[in-house]
């Protein structure tokens, strides 16, 4: 059987679909299977053989048609949480998928055969091939449990994506996943034959996409991807989804099929008018009636037998207008998507009246007039509105470039004032939720914060760590985080060594062997406080931004956060690489440090920390990372089980001093660690500018 066969493009087909969308098999072909069936069942009665029991939700089936079994994993992973998947609720916040309805999109998706590996009341999970199979950490499922579901491997395919039936979005490009099942869902696992790749097309809006090969293609084949464009509808880009950024402005777009994609159509839709040029030539001098070019608004006119005049007898809106003779005004600048466009006109001093003319041009050659109008000793405004039979009365795209004119008719001077001209909006659609992201409910610590976004975020966040908030001294942060910094690989038995993964005793050893220090990973220098000492509570003093830490405490010194990659390293003769294991940890404390104290700031700007003083104990200095950087990393090393052992302790956990006096939690959270998410929404925005 061909290749392409197996996952849905079968030339003979043993099922039919339905109009309710099942598969069936024909009358005359049930009724034959029947008969091979029943002839078979009545030749197995004589031979004895040792049957298995297939669990029910592991059953493979076809619409009502039951297939043999044997071939379907049986084996049960015990409940776990998949690395960068959703965790599980640990602080009083629920973690679920939404069953949500996706925006209007266009994917390029294959026919297939579903072959449903799991049917419960429940959760129904399927494949897009018979080879491909699933396991559960819970063999059959129950509302509300909290399950890992997993793809398993298919000898001559490839595993592509999870696929969230209801809303069509992809969950996830790993083959686990885990989920709160708070709703009936259905999930699609999709593979292709190795050595093939497809494309995954999605718009912004309700708009065709078309491709020259339809269908998965072999890698290296060559796909023209072609994007509907309207005179309300515009084409922008082409948005890598994996990238993250648009990667063509070309339509149509030939791409080769190097491995699958996941691309948007992005649109910009027009909206309301809006002034795209004016000038009310204030910020020009012209003393002369000779022919010039002259710069004003950010934009050059030329100016025929016209000079700017400020005289007593110039009619004019504020303290210059041109004034113009048997001569013109001439824009030397091209505007697209034109509306409207006015100016203030009338005659200088005592002068007759003047008939003038107004027109626009493509080419600066060929001119249409779009009015005549009397010149007097009244300073009057002129308007005319472009509109769609205007456009097409004169053969013209309503995106079609203009040039405009305005020329005196006669030897009598006028002046002219305050010129605008507007332009439909073109705003940027947005990108499409084409993967689905988890719902979270917050809920517990983090009440209050649901649906908002920016500022109001961070003051709710504020509000939040600073309730319940204890200040303990920079003396008790060393026992403090004997307990907090335990290695979870060590079986809490060892600290774990900031930047390094040094191995560290749990009691506090000031100087000698094994002995540790406290790192403040926003550097002391760089808070806005004096240095601390063990009586200091303050930012200073902060659990959060302290770690347990030992000799490349030194090599850190107060360096700034800087890109490398590998192992700890300094960067250059300021900046400092934190290693490949503590770099989003890192990210993740100075995100909390910049939200909790209001002195404190990133920034992209690297001069800014480049050329802060070693030793600046003052806000001028209150710098520790390049925010950008810091989101990278935030991505790249998601949170680990230190982390989330940590940020517990410092919320509620006992320490003990060495005299086995106890010392209080600290309070408060780090939300970053609890919300990973929580970062893009306050730091990561969309562009929604025009693109004119």
């Amino acid at each position: 059987m061909d290749i392409l066969e197996k996952i849905g493009y079968n030339k003979v087909r043993l099922f039919r679909l339905t109009k309710e969308g099942d598969l069936r098999m024909p009358k005359k072909r049930r009724l034959l299977t029947l008969l091979i069936i029943t002839l078979f069942l009545s030749a197995c009665q004589s031979i004895t053989t040792t049957s298995t029991t297939v669990p029910s939700t592991q059953t493979t089936s076809l619409s009502s048609t039951t297939l043999p079994t044997t071939h379907v994993p049986t084996t049960s992973q015990s409940e776990t949480t998949v690395p960068g998947s959703t965790t599980n609720p640990t602080t009083g916040y629920n973690t679920t998928l939404p069953t949500t309805t996706l925006p209007t999109i266009h994917p390029v998706t294959i026919t297939t055969i579903s072959t449903q590996i799991v049917n419960t009341e429940i959760l129904s999970i399927s494949t897009n091939i018979t080879e491909g199979g699933v396991s559960l950490s819970k063999p059959t499922p129950l509302l509300n449990d909290y399950i890992t579901i997993s793809a398993t491997d298919a000898p001559g395919f490839k595993f592509e994506h999870w696929r969230d039936l209801e809303s069509g979005q992809i969950v996830t490009f790993a083959p686990e996943f885990s989920l709160a099942l708070s709703s009936q869902r259905s999930f699609e696992a999709v593979y292709l034959p190795e050595g093939f790749a497809d494309y995954y097309l999605f718009s912004t809006n309700d708009t065709t996409i078309t491709r020259d090969i339809n269908g998965p293609v072999t890698e290296g084949t060559s796909v023209s991807l072609q994007a509907e464009e309207t005179d309300a509808i515009r084409f922008v880009a082409w948005y890598d989804l994996i990238q993250e950024k648009d990667i063509s402005t070309e339509n149509p777009l030939t791409i080769e099929a190097s491995q699958s994609r996941y691309l948007v159509a992005v649109y910009a839709i027009e909206a309301s008018d809006y002034l795209a040029y004016s000038t009310d030539f204030e910020d020009v001098t012209k003393s002369a009636y000779e022919a010039a070019a002259v710069e004003t608004g950010g934009e050059l006119w030329w100016l025929s037998d016209s000079l700017i005049g400020s005289g007593d007898t110039d009619q004019k809106a504020d303290t210059k207008s041109v004034r113009m003779r048997a001569g013109y005004l001439e824009t030397q600048f091209l505007v697209t998507d034109v509306t409207a466009i006015s100016f203030q006109y009338g005659q200088y001093g005592t002068e007759t009246a003047e008939t003038l003319s107004v027109s626009v041009s493509a080419n600066q050659t060929d001119w249409t007039l779009l009015a005549e109008i009397l010149s007097d000793s009244s300073f009057k405004t002129f308007s005319f509105s472009f509109d769609d039979t205007w456009f097409q009365d004169h053969s013209l795209g309503s995106d079609t470039p203009l040039y405009f004119r305005i020329e005196g008719l006669a030897l009598t001077r006028t002046n002219i004032d305050d010129v605008s001209i507007f332009q439909t909006n073109f705003k940027r659609e947005i990108i499409p939720e084409v993967f689905l992201t988890p719902a979270v409910e917050y809920s517990g610590y983090y009440e209050g914060i649901g649906g908002l976004t920016d500022d109001a975020l961070i003051l709710a966040l504020r509000d939040i760590l600073w309730d319940g908030f204890t200040k303990l001294s920079y003396g008790d942060a060393r026992y403090v985080l004997s307990f907090s910094d335990r290695d979870p690989e060590t079986n809490y038995s060892s600290v774990r060594g900031m930047y390094d993964n040094d191995v560290i005793a749990t009691e506090w050893i000031s100087t000698g062997a094994g002995a540790w220090q406290r790192e403040h990973v926003w550097p002391n220098s760089k808070l806005g406080i004096p240095r601390v000492d063990n009586y200091s509570k303050n930012q200073g003093s902060d659990l959060h931004n302290l770690r347990a830490i030992t000799g490349i405490n030194q090599t850190r010194s107060n360096r700034y956060f800087a890109e490398g990659s590998g192992i700890a390293t300094t960067i250059g003769s300021e900046g400092f690489y934190p290693g490949d294991e503590h770099k989003g940890d890192v990210a993740r404390i100075l995100f909390y440090m910049d939200i909790m104290y209001d002195e404190l700031n990133l920034t992209n700007d690297i001069t800014m920390l480049e050329n802060n003083p070693d030793t600046n104990y003052t806000l001028e200095g209150a710098y520790a990372g390049i925010l950008d950087l810091l989101l990278q990393w935030h991505k790249e090393d998601p949170v680990d089980e230190f982390e989330l052992h940590r940020n517990e302790f410092i919320y509620s956990g006992i320490a003990l001093d060495p005299d086995g006096k106890e010392i209080n939690p600290q309070g408060n959270r780090n939300p970053f660690i609890d919300h990973p998410e929580l970062v893009d929404m306050i730091w990561v925005e969309e562009s929604s500018l025009p693109i004119s």
